[in-house]
């Protein structure tokens, strides 16, 4: 059996949002009219030019980021830190965005590595995921983050972010140990102090305030924005740099679909504000949609049983995934990669279960027994008559309960039984040693879901996370940083290499004004 990997708060906790930050973002939408010409859609959009005759108040900045998430809050402290006039919009009640519920941080060569003899080189991770990803990202972005990582976290830490002093690879669901654990949630010891230190520096923040159109003038460079304030009025915002940290695109149902996921079982858990308004303004302004690169974080999931079981468990190699034809589809241990490249392989079907008999729901319940009483879960979860989990006295009942073919199930039942005694996957290569029949009554069925949070990738940019065109140009005065344009991945978010994501929103964030403001 595989090592069992301990998956923590983050995998559903990314996207919590304050009631009062959703209901202000409610209040900015109702009413709000589509703007500029090229969306992200691709639909056409009204002319946005009449922002310009509603104006009720201006801002003049050095530097305004749109956003107010992990990079966001990085990129508003290092302007005001260089002393640079900055302005920081928020659509929420509050900053912290997605990264309210993140739990530490990227680092290679950090302080608190170097005091516990953490060794790591740049090649090692470059390397792996070059591999990882068949050579279709640009290595430059991996090697600028991990050489800065160790200075960024550093920096942190004198801003007054609180880690814990415990570095390792993610509780085992990595390979690196990169992660540098905060005290707590980022909504305790990363967004207040890096807020305090904003404020401190004399950075302005807007919250309850929705960038809405970018200000380009007549030679393609952007000097600012039109933001709708929570009492409706229009906000224009001069500044010599715009930096979009909005968060991607992860909320916006119609955006998501189009990248080809189909969301009959796909929930979308991020924070609400996250729609790709960031995205659309960049386009709107030329900048090249890179969005067939997009990265997901994404959790497989189960219906009918509690969260941090169902996490737990739907990643689970040792049983049997079939799909709604009754058909087997992939080899069952596709988690031990990545994890995310189960909720990968799921998003191939239109369904998936997982298929276990008794022996293996016990298998099961012994492997996780330390943390949860799978047996206790599935017993009431099936009096209670919970969707997406289903239990039979026989393959052909069990097939009837899940309303798929019952022939079609009961073949795939048998084969797979076959390379079970076999001691050999003809069909897809599963480890030997995780090949258990399904041959004892009762049977049990368990649908996938997936948990979608968030979305990285999307807006293209240069190593100084300058937003560029098709020809590669830079767009002046245009940056986009965090989830915005995160270059490091292809369709899979490698979390063997714990926390990266976050190395990036900060080190996204850092050179970006860095480039902006001449401090390069």
């Amino acid at each position: 059996m595989n090592e069992t990997k301990g998956l923590t708060r983050r995998g559903f906790c990314t996207g919590a949002l304050a009631a009062g930050a959703a209901t202000a973002f409610a209040g900015l939408m109702a009413g709000c009219s589509s703007t500029g010409g090229r969306k992200a859609d691709g639909a056409d959009a009204a002319d946005g030019a009449g922002y310009a005759d509603q104006v009720a108040e201006t801002i003049d900045a050095d530097v305004a980021v749109i956003g107010g998430g992990i990079s966001g809050l990085a990129a508003t402290v290092q302007a005001a830190e260089y002393g640079a006039s900055t302005v920081l919009v928020e659509v929420g009640g509050d900053v912290g965005g997605n990264g309210t519920g993140t739990e530490g941080m990227f680092g290679v060569n950090s302080d608190m590595q170097k005091e516990q003899g953490i060794e790591i080189t740049l090649a090692e991770i470059v390397a792996h995921e070059i591999d990882f990803f068949n050579y279709r990202i640009n290595a430059t972005f991996w090697s600028d983050q991990v050489e800065r990582s160790g200075d960024n976290l550093n920096w942190l830490v004198e801003k007054g972010v609180e880690f814990s002093g415990v570095v390792d690879d993610y509780g085992g669901v990595g390979q690196v140990p990169t992660f540098h654990w905060y005290k707590g949630l980022a909504s305790e010891s990363y967004i207040p102090p890096m807020k305090a230190k904003a404020e401190e520096y004399g950075a302005q923040i807007r919250t309850q305030t929705r960038a809405r159109q970018l200000i380009v003038d007549g030679d393609g460079a952007v000097t600012g924005f039109y933001a709708e304030q929570g009492d409706g009025s229009i906000l224009q915002v001069n500044a010599r740099a715009v930096i979009l940290a909005s968060g991607g695109f992860g909320s916006n149902r119609d955006l998501v679909e189009k990248q080809g996921i189909v969301l009959d079982t796909v929930s979308l858990t991020g924070n609400p504000t996250n729609i790709g308004d960031g995205l659309e303004m960049a386009l709107e302004a030329g900048a090249f949609d890179n969005r067939n690169h997009t990265a997901y974080l994404s959790n497989a999931c189960l219906n009918g049983i509690p969260t941090m079981s169902a996490f737990q468990v739907a990643i689970d190699g040792s049983g049997l995934w079939v799909n709604s034809e009754g058909m087997r589809y992939t080899n069952e241990n596709c988690g031990a990669k990545a994890m995310i490249c189960a909720s990968n392989t799921v998003l191939t079907q239109t369904g998936s279960y997982m298929v276990y008999d008794q022996a293996g729901i016990d298998r099961l319940a012994e492997k996780f027994e330390s943390m949860f009483d799978l047996k206790a879960e599935l017993e009431e979860s099936l009096a209670q008559g919970a969707d997406g989990l289903y239990s039979a006295d026989t393959v052909e009942g069990l097939a009837g309960a899940m309303g798929i073919d019952k022939a079609a199930f009961a073949a795939t039942v048998e084969q797979y039984n076959g390379y079970c005694e076999l001691g050999e996957d003809r069909s897809f290569g599963k480890e030997p040693e995780l090949l258990a029949a399904i041959e004892t009554g009762p049977f049990y069925a368990l649908k996938h879901v997936i948990m979608l949070g968030t979305t990285m990738g999307g807006i293209l940019v240069n190593r100084d996370y300058q937003a560029v065109t098709a020809a590669r140009e830079a767009i002046p005065g245009l940056y986009a940083v965090g989830t915005d344009s995160c270059m490091l991945y292809d369709g899979t978010y490698t979390i063997e290499v714990p926390a990266s994501i976050g190395g990036h929103n900060l080190n996204s964030a850092r050179t970006a004004v860095r480039h902006a403001l001449g401090k390069s």
